[in-house]
């Protein structure tokens, strides 16, 4: 699956599941899989707290994601194309969950970080487009279409060390902070958009490595 396709892929499950702020859901539905568990089991494998799990569990049951036969819970026919979508785009073939706590938790984070890919290219798109123009995070939020708490959260990795793309500006007068695009998120968007006159070769491996970093090399340790 190529990167794009990735993305886009990813864009829609996160218009159902808000992984941002429904990290318990994801995991539910990463530990049912193919299984039908309590909601005791799913304290035990998750190491959720329950009311934590019953609250996820309530939200999934309302999207149409997981339905309950007794005391236990599944997936939906949804819930499993979702599952099998995000163990796909992460790992790229079928394989089973990792037994070990401490990868499983990598296996989470990754969706996290990829999710961080997905919003950042937004973003630089939008101050992109607006030739690099100031922008605050208010009005980024609404252009990206999410809300200010999550696109904060997750260009927030992309402000620093080698990977800074965005940088802050800050008009004291006005106590406003804005956003702007640093020269490597300059070239970025040049990069991914290039205007008709100039072709720029497409920096698909940064992106490789933004995702390859956090989904290829992480995951090869899930599958071992």
């Amino acid at each position: 699956m190529a990167l794009a396709e990735k993305i886009e892929v990813l864009r829609r499950i996160d218009s159902i599941i808000d992984f941002n702020r429904a990290t318990a859901q994801l995991r539910i539905l990463i530990v049912l899989n193919n299984s039908e568990l309590s909601i005791d089991e799913l304290v035990k494998k998750t190491g959720l707290k329950r009311k934590t799990i019953l609250d996820a569990v309530r939200k999934l049951e309302i999207k149409g994601l997981v339905e309950r036969d007794k005391d236990k819970y599944r997936l939906t026919e949804l819930g499993r194309n979702i599952y099998n979508s995000l163990r796909s785009i992460a790992i790229g073939k079928p394989a089973p969950l990792p037994s070990k706590p401490i990868i499983r938790t990598i296996y989470y984070d990754t969706y996290d970080q990829l999710l961080n890919v997905i919003y950042m290219l937004k973003a630089v798109k939008v101050l992109g487009k607006r030739k690099n123009k100031p922008m605050t995070l208010k009005d980024l939020a609404k252009k990206v279409g999410v809300s200010q708490v999550t696109l904060g959260d997750h260009i927030a990795k992309f402000m620093y060390g080698e990977l800074k793309i965005f940088e802050k500006l800050y008009d004291i007068d006005n106590r406003k902070v804005y956003y702007r695009l640093t020269e490597l998120g300059l070239k970025l968007y040049n990069a991914l958009y290039p205007s008709k006159r100039k072709k720029y070769k497409r920096l698909v491996t940064v992106l490789s490595l933004l995702v390859g970093l956090t989904a290829s090399l992480t995951l090869a340790l899930l599958v071992k």
